[in-house]
C-alpha cells in the first residue's frame, strides 16, 4: 500500500439563522444578537485555527445555515470568511437543513440572481444525489466522497455500486462526509459506512463523538459549533483531523479545540425527598458542581421528582439572572400527593388505580409511562384545586 496523509478542519451544525436555534434558551433579543455574533467570532476562529494548522482542507460536514431563513447577509458573511483562507479547499456538504436545491444559497444560478457574488473559487460544494468523489490536488492518494443532503430526494446509504468503484480505485486514504439527520442518526449505518473508508467525517449531532472500529478510531463527529440550544451543553469544538496510511490499517489523530467562549452548562435538581426549607441550598450546590462560570455561562436549571404539596420549588430568577450570563429554568416537579393519606372512597385514588392500570396496559408502547405519570400529577392537581371535578366529561 503506498502512503498518503491528509489534515483537515472539520466543523459542523452552526445552523446560522435558524429560525428556533436560540429559542429554547429564552434569551432576550440583544442576547439573541450578541449570541448570533458570537456564533460567526468562532467560525472566525476555527478558520484561523485552520490557517494556524496549515491544514490541507476545511470539510463542513452539513447544516451550515438554515435554507429556510438565511438572509443575505449572513450569506456574504460566510463567503468573506471563506474567502480569508483562499489557498485552502473549503468542501461543503449541504445537511439536513440547508440541503442542496436550485433556490438554495449555494446554487450558482440562484446566488447570480439574488445579486450576490459568487462563492469563493476555493469553496467546492457537493450538490448531485449521489455519492460523488473528488480529489485534492495537494494530497496525492486520497480520495474525498460524500452525498450530501438534496432538497426533495430522500438521503441512502452509499450504493453497492459506488462502493465496489471506490474500492477498485487507486487510492489508499479513503474520506468519507456523511451529514445525518439527527432525529433518525442509526449508529449501525454510521458504523457500516466507516469500515468502508479510512475516515467517516460526520455531521447533524449536536455534541462531539469519536467512534472506533476494530480498536482504531474511524469517525468522528464536531457537533455542534456554537451553543444555541438546551441540547448544546459543555464545549463547542472543531476538529483537527490527521489521516495518514502507510501499512496497515489508517492511523486517525484527532484534536479538539475550543471555539465558543460561553457554554451552555446544565445543572439538575432533583427535589425528591428534600425539605422545603433546604431547596435553595440544593439548588446552589447544583449550579456549583456543574461548573457554571459566573457573567459568562448560559445555565440551564432543571429541577424534577417530587416536591412537597403546597410548598413549590421557590426561584430568585433575579439574583440568578444577575449571576450568570443567562438562566434558563425547565420546572419538571410536581407535588407529591402520592405521600399524603387518601381515604379510600375519595376521587383521587380511584383516579391513581386507573392511571397504574393503563399503564399496565402501555408497557409495550414507548413513552406512554412516561406521559401518564405526567398526566397523573395534573389530574391530582386539577382535582385537588377543584379545576375538575368527578364525573365531568372534560
Amino acid at each position: 500500500m503506498s502512503q498518503a496523509q491528509i489534515k483537515f478542519l472539520q466543523i459542523s451544525d452552526a445552523l446560522f439563522d435558524s429560525p428556533s436555534a436560540l429559542e429554547s434558551l429564552e434569551l432576550a433579543p440583544a442576547q439573541r444578537r450578541e449570541r448570533t455574533e458570537e456564533g460567526f467570532l468562532a467560525l472566525e476562529r476555527a478558520l484561523a485555527l485552520a490557517a494556524e494548522e496549515k491544514v490541507d482542507a476545511v470539510i463542513v460536514a452539513g447544516n451550515l445555515f438554515h435554507s429556510a431563513s438565511v438572509s443575505l447577509q449572513t450569506v456574504a458573511r460566510l463567503q468573506s470568511a471563506f474567502a480569508v483562507l483562499h489557498h485552502t479547499p473549503i468542501i461543503i456538504a449541504p445537511g439536513e437543513f440547508d440541503p442542496w436545491s436550485a433556490t438554495s444559497f449555494y446554487a450558482p444560478q440562484f446566488v447570480a440572481a439574488s445579486g450576490m457574488t459568487k462563492w469563493p473559487t476555493n469553496v467546492y460544494v457537493f450538490s448531485k444525489p449521489e455519492h460523488v468523489t473528488i480529489r485534492l490536488p495537494a494530497c496525492a492518494g486520497v480520495t474525498i466522497t460524500c452525498r450530501p443532503f438534496v432538497d426533495g430526494v430522500e438521503p441512502l446509504a452509499i450504493e453497492p455500486e459506488r462502493l465496489a468503484a471506490l474500492h477498485k480505485e487507486d487510492s489508499p486514504l479513503k474520506v468519507l462526509i456523511k451529514p445525518f439527520a439527527a432525529r433518525s442518526f442509526d449508529a449501525a449505518e454510521m458504523e457500516n459506512s466507516a469500515r468502508s473508508f479510512s475516515y467517516l467525517a460526520g455531521g447533524g449531532l449536536a455534541n462531539a463523538r469519536i467512534e472506533q472500529c476494530a480498536g482504531k478510531t474511524s469517525a468522528a463527529f464536531s457537533g455542534s459549533l456554537f451553543g444555541q440550544s438546551t441540547q448544546d451543553v459543555g464545549d463547542r469544538s472543531a476538529l483537527i483531523v490527521s489521516v495518514k496510511t502507510a501499512s496497515g490499517a489508517p492511523a486517525v489523530s484527532i484534536e479538539k479545540h475550543g471555539l465558543d467562549l460561553r457554554r451552555i452548562v446544565c445543572a439538575c435538581v432533583d427535589v425528591t425527598n428534600q425539605e422545603s426549607d433546604r431547596y435553595a441550598e440544593v439548588i446552589e450546590n447544583a449550579l456549583s458542581s456543574s461548573g457554571a462560570r459566573e457573567n459568562r455561562d448560559i445555565v440551564v436549571l432543571r429541577l424534577i421528582g417530587l416536591h412537597e404539596v403546597g410548598n413549590p420549588v421557590p426561584i430568585r430568577m433575579a439574583d440568578l439572572q444577575s449571576r450568570y450570563y443567562h438562566v434558563k429554568v425547565e420546572n419538571l416537579c410536581r407535588p407529591d400527593y402520592e405521600k399524603q393519606r387518601i381515604a379510600p372512597s375519595q376521587t383521587e385514588l380511584r383516579f391513581l388505580k386507573l392511571i397504574e392500570e393503563m399503564k399496565v396496559d402501555a408497557t409495550t408502547t414507548p413513552g406512554v409511562s412516561n406521559l401518564l405519570d405526567h398526566c397523573k400529577y395534573i389530574g391530582l392537581a386539577a382535582l385537588r384545586q377543584g379545576r375538575v371535578k368527578p364525573g365531568d366529561a372534560s
